[in-house]
């Protein structure tokens, strides 16, 4: 009963826990950020499972969302529709939704996602600072037009899987420091 009790209680958003494991070798890209036991990122020697992947950006979704609705930041241009594995984010200026999971043939759907996704976070940092000058918490540095955090790119690609590694981790690192206000 003292569980149910503790559950009742439990903000959504302090029960999604961030963290970080290390799996990449010789520490090129330092951790894999991890959301609830669910990697986000896979490289060429470590194949997480893009169902795996997918999942912990459902879990990014439903965060950012959550911060969102919490600290009532509205975002200028775009809604987030957090789906579990199946998570989209709404352009709502030009009327199309992007995928924040990946599958097979929708690889510019994605990438179009995560960049808007970026987009988001950034927005919701600003105004988190403007708000409250004394808790910066930003990270890393976003480049929306660019599409980079921490001068990585936020775009998925089999040749530069490294850098997207990296990028995912600032991001979730970013995501994490807004968690605890």
């Amino acid at each position: 009963m003292n569980e149910c009790k503790r559950l009742e209680n439990t903000k959504t958003i302090n029960a999604i826990r961030v963290w970080f494991i290390s799996t990449i070798p010789n520490d090129s890209a330092g951790d894999i950020g991890t959301l609830n036991g669910l990697r986000l990122g896979r490289y060429a020697g470590h194949q997480t499972p893009w169902s795996e992947v997918n999942a912990a950006w459902g879990l990014c979704a439903l965060l950012l969302h959550l911060l969102a609705k919490e600290y009532r930041v509205t975002f200028a241009s775009h809604r987030i529709h957090p789906l579990g594995s199946l998570s989209t984010i709404e352009d709502v200026a030009q009327e199309k939704t992007y995928d924040l999971c990946y599958r097979k043939n929708n690889g510019t759907s994605f990438n179009q996602g995560m960049r808007r996704f970026l987009l988001c976070l950034k927005e919701f940092g600003d105004t988190m600072e403007q708000r409250t000058p004394s808790q910066k918490k930003k990270i890393k540095d976003i480049d929306v037009q660019k599409g980079e955090i921490g001068e990585c790119s936020i775009e998925y690609s089999m040749m530069n899987e490294i850098k997207w590694i990296k990028a995912l981790k600032y991001m979730v690192l970013n995501l994490k420091s807004w968690q605890k206000l």
